[in-house]
């Protein structure tokens, strides 16, 4: 993570704010050209006693494709404050901006507005009734209440929702039984070790790494394992197998088997520890 720097700003930076009359925004479809990190810049409440920021300023040169405003603005310089998201330079997007009213801001920052949204090209499939109305009465799960699937989430996701439910469901019951005592979400690194929230996770990426924009080498230097979920959970002594059966039925009632599932189990200090670790394959 990015360790704060340059407290001396912090006067300056108390004048990122913007005030925006209703008409102030310009909303766009264009390329993005290019996306340049604003080093050295955080908004004042990243210097309060405590807090570390995880997210900083990138400025995008944006090519204007289209506008829903009257503008002769083909080239837009627009600042976001974000956590590293990576682009498709080809790809079409759609920008609300945020005048930047604040000249000061405008100089720090160099640029002349605050991306307010950046949404990607997608398409949605929509069907007349939520999905669950296609599936056996058994087939429960909130994720199946939505009508309309995105082509930019895929059936893979859809499919992770799924078990995402399927992980609240056997909580429910298991604490209904009064058998749970916790249950814990792990990262897994290519390793094989794993790290709670409490944790210290190790860096993988260098600063330099994270802001190449090159996806090659960002995915040389990730040592995570994106698409193994691993759930813990803690029941009392003696229960491990209950947690199985009840996770094993769930998987049998989907209605895919491209699952990837494996059970460690282990008892220590007085419970039976589970670890669940599944992928869709």
């Amino acid at each position: 993570m990015r360790l704060l720097k340059l407290a001396a700003f912090l006067g300056l930076l108390a004048l990122i704010e913007t005030t925006v009359a209703d008409d102030g925004y310009l909303i766009v479809k264009g390329n993005i050209l290019s996306k340049e990190l604003i080093p050295d810049v955080h908004p004042k409440g990243c210097f309060e006693d405590g807090l570390l920021c995880t997210s900083v300023y990138y400025r995008y040169k944006i090519k204007v494709k289209d506008s829903f405003h009257n503008t002769n603005e083909t080239i837009v310089l627009a600042a976001e404050y974000e956590h590293g998201k990576i682009y498709r330079g080809s790809e079409d997007y759609l920008f609300i901006l945020e005048p930047i009213e604040n000249e000061n801001s405008q100089k720090l920052l160099k640029a002349d507005y605050l991306i307010n949204k950046q949404i990607s090209k997608s398409s949605t499939y929509c069907f007349n009734e939520p999905m669950s109305e296609y599936f056996d009465n058994n087939i429960n799960y909130d994720a199946l209440e939505r009508s309309c699937i995105s082509t930019e989430n895929s059936f893979n996701n859809l499919k992770y929702s799924i078990l995402y439910d399927v992980e609240d469901n056997v909580k429910r019951i298991l604490e209904e039984d009064g058998s749970l005592v916790s249950t814990n979400e792990l990262l897994m690194d290519k390793e094989g070790n794993l790290y709670s929230e409490e944790d210290e996770v190790p860096t993988t990426c260098s600063k330099e790494d994270e802001i190449s924009l090159d996806l090659e080498r960002i995915e040389k230097c990730d040592s995570w394992i994106g698409n193994t979920a691993v759930l813990e959970f803690k029941v009392r002594k003696g229960d491990s197998l209950q947690v199985i059966v009840l996770l094993n039925d769930e998987l049998d009632r989907l209605p895919f088997e491209n699952i990837k599932s494996e059970f460690v189990v282990e008892t220590k200090d007085g419970v039976d520890v589970v670890r669940w670790f599944y992928e869709v394959l």
